[in-house]
């Protein structure tokens, strides 16, 4: 607040002179220690940022175990279609020499169609493994960056034999 004081006084040096004073001042009322709320909010915030930074940790984490995980099953695949590749290969030639000894007559009917279903075998089991190679791919694709439809149009074109 404010105050002003008027004084008047009479004296032999100064006859009939007045004095006024104004004084003017500020008060602020300010606490010390407010409750710890400002404290408490801090730690709080720390302990937040340390909880997302675990857990965006986490999800890295997940993340390249993910891609390391398929990129071996990719890996992994393509050495399991060239296996199976020579597998039906070497049925089609087991099967055709079977044929063969049953036109001479040294093979006989049974022993043709168990050929048979060995080399249906095979590629039933390079099927399965393209299968299981272009899903590894995708995934591979999913953990690495966002799949685009030319990525599903790829895989689906070369679902068709």
């Amino acid at each position: 607040g404010g105050s002003m004081n008027d004084t008047a006084s009479d004296s032999p040096f100064f006859p009939r002179s007045s004095n006024q004073i104004n004084s003017i001042g500020v008060q602020a009322n300010v606490p010390l220690y407010s409750g710890g709320y400002a404290s408490a909010a801090t730690t709080q915030a720390e302990a937040t940022l340390r909880r997302s930074m675990s857990e965006l940790e986490a999800k890295t984490n997940a993340v390249m175990l993910d891609t390391q995980k398929y990129f071996r099953a990719v890996l992994s695949g393509i050495e399991q279609i060239a296996a199976y590749q020579k597998a039906v290969a070497a049925q089609k030639v087991a099967l055709q020499g079977t044929e063969a000894g049953l036109r001479m007559g040294t093979r006989i009917q049974l022993e043709v169609l168990e050929a048979q279903r060995l080399l249906f075998q095979a590629r039933r089991n390079l099927a399965q493994v393209r299968y299981q190679y272009l899903l590894g791919q995708l995934r591979l694709t999913g953990a690495t960056r966002l799949l685009t439809e030319e990525d599903i149009q790829l895989v689906n074109s070369a679902l068709v034999p």
